[in-house]
């Protein structure tokens, strides 16, 4: 029994790694070299990213906002668990609770959260955030977020 348990481990790991393997893969085979990472945790306020790559996350109540940029003829994003949508100036917006989402290619992301944001991005943009949380850029190190607002780019160099 015991090495069942171990076994049924190993292959969910190994599942959860290639998946998230999967993910970084298609953000370089996106924007390259150039990419810039952005994770964006225990968040309450607006987070909007500009982007080319993907980017991925959650928010406990509030609005997700999403305008897929690709002109591909493919609808490039998905997003769980909104009780109500809306099309509005190209976006097409989902609220509620306990929300998820994940967009690829180039889109653009408003996320407006009364609680529970939390966003990872492996891409190459611009964006903004305001409010309270953590966040941090290419891996330099968690800060707050700033209660005044901040534009930002998102770029292997920033």
């Amino acid at each position: 029994m015991k090495g069942r348990i171990i076994a049924l481990a190993i292959a969910a790991f190994l599942a959860l790694a290639g998946t998230a393997g999967a993910a970084t893969f298609s953000s370089h085979v996106l924007c390259g070299s150039s990419c810039g990472t952005l994770v964006a945790t225990k968040g309450s306020g607006q987070l909007r990213l500009t982007a080319t790559g993907t980017a991925y996350g959650s928010v406990g109540s509030g609005t997700i906002a999403v305008k897929d940029l690709s002109n591909n003829g493919y609808r490039d994003f998905s997003v769980a668990g909104w009780s109500r949508s809306w099309q509005k100036n190209g976006f097409t917006f989902y609220s509620g609770r306990n929300l998820s989402f994940f967009v690829s290619t180039t889109w653009t992301v408003k996320i407006y959260g009364k609680s529970g944001i939390t966003s990872s991005a492996t891409a190459k943009g611009h964006g903004f955030i305001k409010g309270s949380g953590t966040w941090s850029r290419n891996s330099h190190g968690s800060k707050s977020w700033p209660s005044a607002g901040q534009t930002f780019d998102l770029s292997a160099s920033s």
